[in-house]
């Protein structure tokens, strides 16, 4: 294991979330405009 490197990148917060199967996935559906 190579020490230093760096963690993945955090994930965007669900209002920035355009994908509707993420949404869905992450129950965010409601969130959406309809």
């Amino acid at each position: 294991m190579v020490k230093g490197v760096l963690p993945p990148p955090p994930a965007p917060p669900p209002e920035r979330r355009d994908d509707v199967g993420a949404a869905i996935r992450d129950g965010e559906l409601l969130r959406l405009p309809a």
